[in-house]
């Protein structure tokens, strides 16, 4: 991957990059008894001061957006196109301005929209400047069951929530939590 110029790709707190970084990405489709063991680890990590970085775009992943926010952890937000040229979340502002944020995009200003290939780039991105990752669940049609499969042939850590449905993940070497 290309070495991103982060003054021309980014906005907010870049000293956030110097920091450990845990990487969280999560399918769409996620079963309801993961999704309260989901909020309980965000919950969990939104005061600890530990980096989260995400493309927060699914909707359990804008969600728990939400919680972050409302903490005091530091966030990285990785667009999966072009950096906006204005933002109207509120929250986001205010996390902006905090500099408890930042905001990243490895792609150039013609990259306008989200596709599913910006996203693969996207998450890639994500693991390559993160320090570990923790999945909390992956649909097996999903877009992202082989790139976590990948991920689980190297030595990168990667953590699940402990549960019969991620037993295949779990079984494949991520961590169970």
């Amino acid at each position: 991957m290309k070495k991103i110029d982060y003054k021309e790709y980014s906005v907010g707190n870049r000293e956030l990059l110097k920091r450990q970084k845990t990487a969280f990405l999560c399918s769409r489709k996620i079963p309801s008894s993961i999704l309260l063991k989901t909020y309980d680890w965000v919950l969990d990590r939104r005061d600890s001061q530990k980096c989260i970085i995400s493309g927060f775009h699914s909707p359990i992943e804008k969600e728990m957006l939400t919680y972050f926010l409302r903490g005091s952890s530091p966030v990285i937000l990785a667009m999966a196109r072009s950096m906006p040229k204005d933002f109207n979340d509120d929250r986001i502002k205010k996390a902006l301005s905090s500099e408890k944020m930042l905001i990243v995009s490895p792609f150039t200003e013609n990259i306008t929209r989200a596709t599913e290939d910006t996203a693969k780039i996207r998450n890639q991105f994500i693991v390559d400047i993160s320090n570990e990752l923790f999945v909390p669940f992956v649909n097996k049609d999903g877009l992202l069951y082989d790139f976590i499969l990948s991920l689980l042939k190297t030595d990168f850590p990667v953590y699940t929530i402990n549960v019969n449905e991620n037993d295949e993940l779990i079984k494949a070497g991520a961590i169970a939590v």
